[in-house]
């Protein structure tokens, strides 16, 4: 990425945000510091190697030079503010040229958590207007996520397989089948069947969509996830249900698992909170503004659109106030977020 933009004429190590996950209070402070802190590390790293990165870096060096980094107190000033992974998939999918107003509920499936974010958006490109809130107490993070199905898929791989652990090359299989488990699981939920030869060669095990699917701990999965969205609906201001406009909610769908089935229901059909109807609506799974200018990131989205939102121009930040676009400041205040921009 440096060297990208210094040929376009601007400095090296520019200016970044980096994504977080919706966690609260003294987690939330501590991993914000501890990602700052290796986005650093990793960037000194990366220029410290650049030049041996293509011919291979023996291990003592690599731990030498990681060990004198961790032992200086070094200043990454351009590593700046952090963005929750639910804003960065907020700011993705607005094309800051048409307007914007609806209430829309971000679940970002990644690796390691699953995070959960309620907005009420709304952008007016004629004023240059905006107004975008996190709406209060409506923010979750949970460790059910992609990481999570992958192990479930291998211990039920390992079940299907009858390898104990008392089998003399379990570890060799287990290690084995966890290096190749996500592509497993894609194929799965793509081909909805799978066959897998364990370590050894000596054992292939067939493995069923529907038959994954009803085992009680990947319904547990499922449910978790439910159960998230549910709580972080009935628990916040009724007021935001109310006035959502047509009274139906967006649902953006990222990360990783974002074409799971169990994720996708998430976004289906009405829901009755608060003794409110909602509408449930899928967003694009890639957003018209993307499909003009950068068609080509249509297959990737899902997984990048964290990136995308955070890295834009024009990004929802966190603030106590409202600012716009235009000329005009509102005043109001705010327990959630705005538009920083032109």
């Amino acid at each position: 990425m440096n060297d990208r933009i210094e040929g376009l004429g601007f400095q090296r190590n520019i200016s970044r945000r980096f994504a977080m996950p919706c966690f609260t209070g003294e987690k939330q402070r501590e991993t914000e510091h501890l990602l700052q802190l290796m986005l650093g590390q990793a960037q000194l790293l990366a220029d410290t190697f650049k030049e041996k990165m293509m011919s291979g870096v023996s291990l003592a060096e690599f731990v030498a030079v990681i060990n004198e980094i961790r032992a200086n107190s070094f200043e990454y000033s351009f590593v700046t503010n952090q963005i929750s992974e639910p804003l960065g998939v907020a700011g993705s999918i607005m094309s800051w040229k048409s307007e914007v107003n609806s209430l829309l509920l971000v679940v970002d499936v990644g690796a390691g958590t699953s995070d959960f974010s309620l907005f009420r958006i709304k952008y007016n490109p004629d004023t240059g207007e905006s107004v975008s809130r996190e709406i209060s107490g409506s923010t979750r993070a949970i460790t059910e996520a992609g990481n999570h199905l992958d192990k479930l898929l291998t211990e039920y791989i390992l079940h299907k397989g009858a390898v104990t652990y008392d089998d003399p090359l379990y570890l060799n299989i287990r290690g084995a089948l966890s290096l190749e488990i996500r592509h497993y699981k894609e194929a799965l939920f793509r081909d909805h069947s799978l066959y897998v030869t364990l370590f050894g060669g000596e054992t292939v095990v067939e493995v069923e969509l529907e038959e994954f699917l009803q085992l009680e701990s990947v319904q547990s999965f499922g449910n978790a996830l439910r159960s998230c969205m549910l709580e972080i609906l009935e628990t916040i201001d009724p007021t935001w249900l109310r006035t959502a406009p047509f009274g139906g909610m967006g649902v953006a769908l990222t990360g990783g698992g974002a074409e799971l089935p169990m994720v996708q229901d998430l976004a289906r059909d009405t829901l009755q909170v608060q003794g409110i109807e909602l509408r449930l609506k899928q967003t694009a799974s890639f957003p018209a503004w993307l499909e003009e200018e950068h068609h080509h990131l249509k297959d990737d989205y899902s997984r990048v659109a964290v990136s995308l939102g955070g890295a834009r121009e024009q990004y929802i930040m966190s603030s106590g106030t409202s600012y716009t676009t235009g000329e005009r400041y509102a005043t109001v205040t705010l327990d959630g977020y705005y538009t920083k921009g032109n």
